[in-house]
């Protein structure tokens, strides 16, 4: 009787387990459905839970992160060929989203997607081909994305592809240097397919002249577009920095028809002490001896809640510090490689190291001088409609400049670029005048901009200044009176001091065709106190168009009475007198 009691309860006990077992079971099939579902929903969520290794949680999403899932949605059942240009900083992950996650995401989800022939393509085949032997072993390894997709090893599995996975998607490298005219995947079920997105990471890596660049766009054009299928479009999302303006993806980004521009910045909103303590820490870093540049990090540490104020950056691993320590030792290379904004010498107004510099770098700008005739202030006010006159941080800056008259030089004393509301900005200018004694102050007077004369009047009045203020319509297009300073800069007229951070920065990102790859608020109140100057007789003969000697590239011949001998002269014909007293 004991004997058949046993097999009783050893029978009881294994149903116990197997409904036990079936309970786990399907309690991780939920979970797994469910992380599947969210996988779907977000592919970025994807590559954060499946790749642990390549992307980083605590490193946060960069900007193109975020607009991933709606590249991906356009995808999904369009019936017309979608072309996406995206130009993201250099070391933010772009290749490793794009032409890795992407792929391995759309493989993971076939059935959803609707996208089964997928090409990657680089500017060689070597290059794209490890591209898809990475998404290869990660389906082949990846425990993960096995205990969730289950194995999607194919028939056709080779090293460096191309793969076909068991839910049938086809990854295919192909690079510029192969022949690739009418390919396609011929399939049991499915018949001939035709690719129907393409990948295009970095199309010209080692394009370094003209002649390449435009062999790479003829063959983007003639090859690569004409592969789709007469019943199906070829997606394109090409990906890549705009380290020049010639540059493929740049141009699709901002030339193209068909394509849809998606550019980044590494940093979007510059810190508002741009020109106050970032202009300190800058004297601070070039006179630390430091290797490591421990006292300017130190400065930055003690100031960085101030530093760091209005500052917005695009991916929080690509820190703050280390973006304005790049912009500072090598300005040409940050605006390419972290702002893709290229600023090719065929396009940019103002060659490198051009611009007249006065003074040092870490000297106070000085006070009132009786040696300066005409000290004058101008101010082009914001015309952004959430910014500027509003206080708000987003829009245009509103750009104060004071400058006068030393013999045949118009010497900027303050160049200030503002987000203040009207009360504050009038206080800041009054402030100004007083500094400087100032003595006429003009204002772009264009819409509704004429408001600020009327609170500017009341506190130079309730401040007992006697301080004229003006109106001004500009009768020229902003391009025109950007360009035309041009030759007073590269003629020395114009000096701006060293600590005009960013001012500079405005200037020097000025282009040719009188456009900006950034704010132009700056220059814009620039011109107008250098044409007023100009205008009033007492700046008359500071430099003509024909006062150059060889132009651009050759020495300025302009005469420079400066210094009484004319000995002293910056890198690009510019004068740089080091110090307030060498006027």
């Amino acid at each position: 009787m004991s004997g058949e009691r046993e097999v009783v309860v050893s029978r009881l006990a294994a149903l116990g387990r197997d409904r036990l077992a079936a309970a786990v079971g399907s309690a991780e099939a939920i979970r797994a459905d469910g992380t599947r579902a969210s996988h779907i929903a977000d592919p970025a969520a994807f590559c954060f839970d499946v790749l642990p290794r390549h992307f980083d949680k605590s490193m946060g999403r960069a900007g193109f992160h975020e607009d991933l899932d709606e590249i991906v949605a356009s995808l999904s059942g369009a019936k017309d060929p979608v072309r996406v240009a995206l130009a993201a900083p250099r070391g933010e992950g772009k290749s490793t989203v794009l032409a890795f996650g992407l792929p391995l995401w759309i493989a993971c989800h076939a059935e959803k997607v609707g996208i089964r022939y997928i090409l990657l393509g680089r500017a060689h085949y070597g290059l794209a081909s490890r591209d898809v032997e990475a998404v290869r072993l990660e389906l082949e390894s990846n425990e993960r994305i096995r205990a969730l997709y289950g194995d999607l090893r194919g028939k056709v599995w080779h090293r460096g592809g191309p793969i076909e996975t068991s839910n049938g998607v086809r990854l295919e490298p192909i690079g510029m240097d192969q022949n690739i005219r009418g390919l396609r995947w011929t399939t049991p079920k499915r018949g001939s397919i035709r690719p129907e997105l393409l990948i295009l990471d970095d199309p010209d890596k080692d394009a370094t002249s003209a002649a390449l660049r435009m062999q790479i766009r003829t063959w983007l054009d003639r090859a690569i577009l004409g592969l789709a299928g007469p019943r199906k479009p070829l997606h394109v999302i090409a990906v890549g920095t705009a380290v020049d303006t010639d540059a493929l993806v740049y141009r699709l980004a901002t030339a193209s028809r068909g394509w849809r521009g998606m550019v980044y910045r590494a940093v979007e909103r510059f810190p508002d002490e741009l020109d106050g303590l970032w202009g300190e820490w800058a004297s601070v870093y070039d006179s630390d001896p430091s290797p490591s540049r421990s006292e300017a990090r130190a400065f930055y540490e003690r100031n960085r809640a101030r530093m760091d104020l209005g500052a917005e950056i695009q991916w929080e691993g690509d820190p703050l510090y280390g973006l304005m320590e790049y912009r500072h030792v090598a300005p040409t290379a940050f605006a390419a490689e972290k702002q893709n904004d290229p600023r090719d010498a065929s396009v940019i107004l103002l060659p490198p190291n051009s611009l007249g510099r006065w003074g040092q770098e870490g000297d106070p700008v000085p006070e009132a001088d009786p040696r300066l005739d005409e000290v004058r202030m101008t101010l082009d006010p914001s015309m952004g409609l959430t910014g500027g006159v509003s206080g708000s941080k987003a829009g245009d800056f509103q750009a104060v400049i004071v400058g006068g008259l030393r013999g045949r030089h118009l010497v900027v004393l303050a160049a200030e670029l503002l987000r203040l509301p009207i009360p504050d900005l009038c206080r800041r200018m009054v402030e100004l005048c007083v500094r400087h004694d100032v003595r006429s102050i003009r204002i772009e007077d264009v819409g509704f901009q004429s408001v600020l004369r009327i609170p500017l009047g009341d506190e130079l009045a309730a401040r007992r200044l006697p301080i004229p203020v003006t109106g001004f319509r500009p009768n020229a297009p902003k391009p025109t009176r950007l360009r035309a300073l041009e030759a007073p800069i590269l003629g020395g007229s114009i000096l701006i001091h060293r600590r005009h951070v960013a001012l500079a920065g405005q200037l020097e990102a000025l282009r040719r065709d009188g456009t900006s790859g950034d704010h132009d608020d700056g220059p814009d109140a620039l011109h107008m106190l250098w044409s007023w100057l100009c205008g009033s007789g007492r700046a008359e003969g500071i430099v003509a168009p024909d006062s150059y000697g060889a132009g651009r590239d050759g020495e300025v011949s302009v005469a420079r009475d400066i210094f009484g001998d004319g000995s002293r002269t910056g890198s690009g014909g510019g004068i740089h007198p080091s110090s307030w007293d060498e006027f």
